[in-house]
């Protein structure tokens, strides 16, 4: 995750050469179908060449097109390459943590973490529960939102109506149910928290146990020196 911030620093076509190496070889590492890390920029597509054309249309520089007014300057077509590729690393480095790593592995990744810097135990245990919960709930929400959608669009609800208003009046009718249902999930999680004798403040053991092991030294030494050479 932290490199898929560091990412946003690269500029050069090297440092661009560096990052997708780095995910080329993460993502040959993690023994997983390379489509189905290309399917994680589908929902993107969108939002890259965006990306490109607002920078491409609305940054000052050399102009490279002009058309009716309509004028692409060789800055602006810069900036939105740049831009988009390091979006575009980003959503691969964290789709390398989504399927290589549990969410329950993160989770305790992040409490373990806590611990050591120095939080009390209630608070990394509380962050560490709350981070698997959010995880683990976004497909369960985003299965039910599908769910709303397609009754609401069996209704009659104009989803695909061009008038702004009644667009917003449509996504309501799947936004607040949507909200309602997830708050009930959340206090049935809660309620099933306390029967079960949840209790933050005391130290919890596990079935399988965090270990340190070589493979975690090479993945910090690699991510300390992609970072070094990005930033520095």
């Amino acid at each position: 995750m932290f490199l898929a911030v560091v990412s946003f620093f690269a500029a050069e076509p090297l440092e661009f050469a560096l990052v997708y190496a780095t995910i080329g070889v993460f993502i040959f590492l993690s023994n997983i179908p390379l489509k189905l890390y290309l399917r994680s920029l589908r929902s993107v597509i969108w939002i890259v060449a965006l990306i490109v054309i607002f920078n491409a249309l609305f940054t000052h520089g050399e102009v490279v097109f002009h058309y009716r007014g309509i004028i692409v300057t060789k800055e602006g077509l810069a900036n939105g390459v740049v831009f988009s590729l390091r979006l575009t690393a980003a959503i691969l480095f964290s789709s390398v943590l989504s399927h290589t790593t549990s969410p329950m592995a993160l989770s305790r990744a992040v409490e373990s973490l806590m611990k050591k810097v120095g939080f009390t135990l209630k608070a990394s245990q509380t962050t560490g529960m709350l981070f698997a919960s959010a995880i683990r709930f976004v497909p369960v929400i985003s299965e039910q939102a599908g769910r709303i959608w397609m009754a609401q669009k069996a209704r009659g609800t104009p989803f695909d109506s061009r008038n702004p208003i009644k667009k917003i009046t449509a996504m309501t009718s799947v936004i607040v149910p949507l909200i309602v249902l997830s708050l009930r999930r959340a206090e049935e999680f809660d309620l099933a928290l306390r029967l079960r004798g949840y209790d933050p403040s005391r130290e919890r053991t596990h079935f399988v146990e965090l270990r340190w092991n070589l493979k975690s030294s090479l993945a910090i030494i690699a991510t300390v020196l992609v970072s070094v050479a990005l930033i520095v």
